[in-house]
């Protein structure tokens, strides 16, 4: 929960940057990007057009006991925006100063608009883009797409889309269970290894972190996949007896046991 959702969005940013008409503008979760003003007009900080990726709502239905790594289906969201100058009236001061907006759209602007989106979706089909692959890697199905115009506060349609694809996701990796690297999201990492920037180093390091070093014992990888209380492991035979007051019980190798009547049987490891 969560870890793949990070990778999904970066992936996205990643494989998109560069490779559709708005160029290196693709913002990775812009918070307030697109605001309406008291006129009822659309602003952002953004000067020219950009694409902004999300990841939105997710369920999952739990089949798994108690288990917190399941991602289920996940909504991957695109703001798409064609900017324009627009002046505006400090109420203040009734001075009118030139701030970038989301203009009216009309048919030059959705013929833009609608190529923008077409391109999102060569991209990330893209057999020949490694950030493309890790994408199809996290998910396993498409469920639904989503394209919705975006208006004003007036109703006013403007130069800009939402759109939204619903994504059966991966599940995190288990903490413990494997390093980093060698789980679902060794490519991801590998990848991002390659970005140039402390960010990217510092997203890296932290995810690491998050997923663990590996080597942690079945009976714990199990636990923790599955939500299990230590009464429940015992009831499968799995993780340290109960008189294990520090659960460091070692993995049982074998032994001999006295059956009555029957002499003694030795117990496979």
């Amino acid at each position: 929960m969560s870890l793949a959702r990070i990778a999904l969005r970066i992936a996205v940013v990643q494989a998109l940057r560069g490779r559709t008409l708005v160029g290196q503008n693709v913002l990775d979760s812009r918070i307030g990007l697109i605001e309406v003003g008291d006129d009822g007009s659309a602003m952002t900080d953004q000067t020219k057009p950009f694409v902004a990726v999300y990841t939105g709502p997710g369920e999952a239905e739990g089949r798994d006991l108690r288990s917190l790594t399941e991602n289920g289906q996940t909504w991957l969201v695109f703001e798409i925006g064609v900017t324009a100058k627009m002046a505006v009236v400090d109420e203040t001061t009734d001075v009118s100063h030139i701030v970038p907006g989301i203009p009216a759209t009309d048919d030059a602007l959705e013929l833009v608009l609608d190529l923008i989106v077409r391109e999102i979706g060569n991209v990330l089909t893209d057999p020949d883009n490694a950030w493309s692959e890790i994408y199809r890697g996290l998910v396993s199905r498409v469920a639904k797409i989503e394209v919705e115009p975006l208006r004003s506060d007036g109703g006013q349609r403007l130069a800009a889309r939402s759109v939204r694809i619903a994504v059966d996701l991966a599940c995190d990796p288990v903490m413990g269970e494997r390093s980093a690297d060698a789980s679902i999201l060794g490519p991801f990492l590998r990848e991002l290894d390659k970005v140039p920037g402390e960010i990217a180093a510092s997203q890296a390091e932290m995810i690491r972190t998050a997923v663990g070093e590996g080597g942690a014992p079945d009976w714990k990888v199990v636990q923790r996949r599955k939500g299990m209380t230590a009464g429940e492991l015992r009831a499968l035979g799995l993780g340290p007896i109960e008189q294990d007051l520090e659960r460091s019980t070692p993995k049982l190798v074998g032994g001999i046991v006295e059956v009555a009547g029957a002499g003694e049987r030795e117990l496979p490891g």
